[in-house]
């Protein structure tokens, strides 16, 4: 699920939210097992694109994919849509 939100959702001139993504993924070996949730949200900084997100679920890699594991992070948008 992706939503690009209207530009007039600015808090102020310099901080204006501009989309939001959710993603479910489900396992591999079983279906609906091992989910994860991936939440992102994009907003301007000025002219500046911040990400910020927050992951919750099963590890991608082979070698700890049934590790289970929360984790979030921040940084510059490089593609805006």
């Amino acid at each position: 699920l992706q939503r690009n939100l209207p530009d007039s959702l600015c808090f102020n001139y310099l901080f204006c939210a501009k989309s939001l993504e959710l993603t479910q993924q489900t396992g591999l070996a079983t279906p609906f097992a091992h989910n994860t949730t991936i939440a992102d949200v994009t907003f301007n900084v000025g002219v500046v694109p911040v990400q910020v997100w927050y992951r919750t679920g099963y590890n991608k890699d082979l070698i700890d994919y049934y590790k289970y594991s929360n984790s979030w992070g921040i940084g510059l948008k490089l593609r805006t849509p």
